[in-house]
């Protein structure tokens, strides 16, 4: 199972750590206490509290723009682009209240073209690691996708229809 898809199943906060307050009490009690703060986790909190996002969406924001993307040209953004492109996608998988391009890049005063660009870079990036993933669990030629690659396989992937794909 994916991170992405252990966040999705997930609840919006750990509830073994004992939290009586409310999420969004927690949510603008983290933007309080970093509100100094200028690295990515302070940044992507604080974003998604100014734009109405709930916690389960500042915590992803804040995975997909900490994550160390192998082998790719994200080192070139800064913290604050990277934070204002990891909420625009976290915005978009949660699905509750995605928030659109011009809105975040008025908020953080990043160019909306740079948002767009990073998103992608984020999204090739993600597709590469689940085609590595897909190359370690079923090997073969490294130069083909994981969907090519389905298609060069001599039996069906599993899947709960039990349908091939």
């Amino acid at each position: 199972m994916t991170k992405l898809q252990q966040l999705l199943g997930m609840k919006s906060r750990d509830e073994s750590q004992g939290r009586k307050e409310k999420d969004a009490d927690y949510l603008a009690r983290m933007v309080r206490e970093n509100a100094k703060r200028q690295n990515f986790s302070a940044l992507t909190f604080r974003f998604c509290y100014n734009l109405g996002l709930d916690l389960s969406t500042a915590q992803l924001a804040r995975l997909i723009a900490g994550y160390e993307y192998p082998g790719t040209a994200l080192d070139r953004y800064s913290e604050l682009e990277l934070s204002a492109a990891s909420v625009y996608m976290a915005s978009h998988v949660r699905g509750a209240a995605p928030k659109s391009l011009d809105e975040i890049a008025h908020l953080t005063k990043v160019n909306s073209d740079r948002i767009h660009a990073l998103n992608t870079e984020f999204y090739l990036a993600q597709q590469g690691l689940k085609d590595a993933q897909w190359h370690d669990i079923f090997g073969g030629p490294r130069h083909l996708t994981a969907v090519e690659m389905r298609r060069t396989l001599s039996f069906p992937p599993l899947k709960s229809t039990g349908r091939p794909t």
